[in-house]
């Protein structure tokens, strides 16, 4: 009796100790595949974190096979990738964007931005609006005959006794005795409406296109005042100044470029989807910085140059590939992350993709001499004008602020 007893306990209890086995051996391999968010994995390999990459955002690779959510970023920042890694960045906000035209204004970033003054005399508002504000005839001195207010209009200010005349004791005032009229060539008043200062209005023309009536901030004088890259709301690229010359508003950072997501002017990166590039496995750099996972194979077919096939694949490593940075596929499925760049070198900031670079426009904006990248590169910078001063600045170019 007792061995039956016996027997029947070892039945029950051997499966149960096999399923608990089984469901904490599962448990754990599902634990180390999905390591600090990541997303599938490869068999003994051990997934890389988000701190170790150095990213605190955006969808990096784990090193093996699957991906890691690093966050996201608040809004008004973007995900950058700094050349040492991904993390989250103020966005400044251009005049354009912060709805000014004129004045200094904080960029939202702990920047200024600088969006230009007011043309024919109108004065620049708090909130960063040109406007004009009207003269009175009381303001201008005036107590007879007409003067312009400044806006466009004509004011009449009054009239003078019989025995006086308006100007003789000055501009549009009354006084015994004779008015001397004055000129718009005397007053140098190329465009606009002026005072004779004997109680009249003279015409003084117009101005031509892009020149405008105290465009380039004097009252009565054909001028234009030249638009800045802020003023414009240009973060990139070479843009008209709206006085017939053009705009330098510099580069931008790998991997994006100048109108790369469509934009113009505006940095920005499309990145790539699986159907572009032709795959059907495998994870592949999107040409953003960030992976994209094309699917798996089934049993006996493997993953060759997001290929589905027989084929065994022999995966290349970023030194075969000759890359020092950034992401690449190895060909068989798998993203690989390069490395990051020194700074102030950026991945792809040369000019060539997945190498350590830097430009002098880009990189070094204002800057000469030999100037040193940080990955034991020495790129030669001259100034666009003037000269380069002992301390390696063009003209006024002063150095960043700590």
């Amino acid at each position: 009796m007792i061995t039956w007893r016996r027997t029947l306990a070892t039945l029950l209890y051997v499966p149960l100790l096999l399923l608990f086995a089984c469901s904490r051996d599962w448990d754990e391999l599902e634990y180390v595949s999905t390591l600090d968010g990541g997303v599938g994995g490869n068999a003994g390999c051990t997934p890389v974190s988000c701190e170790l990459l150095g990213a605190t955002c955006g969808v990096q690779p784990d090193g093996c096979g699957g991906v890691l959510s690093c966050g996201e970023c608040e809004p008004g920042q973007r995900c950058d990738n700094t050349g040492a890694g991904f993390v989250c960045r103020c966005e400044p906000k251009l005049c354009a964007a912060l709805g000014v035209e004129c004045g200094t204004h904080d960029d939202g970033c702990g920047g200024q931005n600088d969006c230009g003054g007011c043309a024919g005399g109108d004065d620049c508002s708090a909130t960063g609006q040109c406007k004009c504000t009207p003269q009175s005839c009381q303001a201008q001195g005036a107590n007879c005959g007409s003067v312009p207010d400044g806006c466009g209009n004509v004011l009449t200010c009054g009239q003078c006794a019989s025995n006086q005349t308006c100007g003789a004791l000055g501009p549009n005032q009354c006084g015994a005795g004779s008015c001397t009229a004055k000129t718009c060539a005397g007053e140098q008043a190329d465009c606009g409406t002026i005072s004779d200062g004997c109680g009249n209005v003279l015409q003084c023309g117009s101005c031509t296109a892009p020149k405008s009536c105290g465009g380039g901030g004097e009252a009565n004088r054909c001028g234009c005042a030249a638009k800045t890259c802020a003023q414009l709301g240009v973060a990139c690229g070479s843009a008209p100044d709206g006085c017939g010359g053009t705009l330098d508003c510099g580069t931008c950072t790998a991997p994006n470029s100048c109108g790369g997501a469509g934009t113009p002017n505006a940095c920005g990166c499309t990145p790539k989807t699986c159907d572009l590039i032709g795959a059907s496995c495998g994870s592949f750099p999107n040409g953003c910085g960030q992976t994209i996972q094309c699917g798996t194979c089934p049993g006996g077919q493997q993953c060759n140059d997001g290929k589905c096939t027989a084929v065994a694949c022999v995966p290349k490593s970023c030194e075969q590939q000759n890359r020092t940075c950034g992401l690449v596929s190895d060909g068989c499925g798998t993203t690989l992350n390069c490395g990051a760049c020194p700074k102030p070198s950026t991945c792809g900031g040369g000019g060539i993709d997945g190498r350590c670079g830097c430009t002098c426009a880009g990189t070094f904006p204002g800057r000469c001499g030999k100037l040193d990248c940080g990955n034991g590169q020495l790129i030669e910078c001259q100034c666009s004008s003037g000269q380069c001063s002992t301390t390696g600045y063009c003209n006024t170019a002063l150095p960043p602020s700590d």
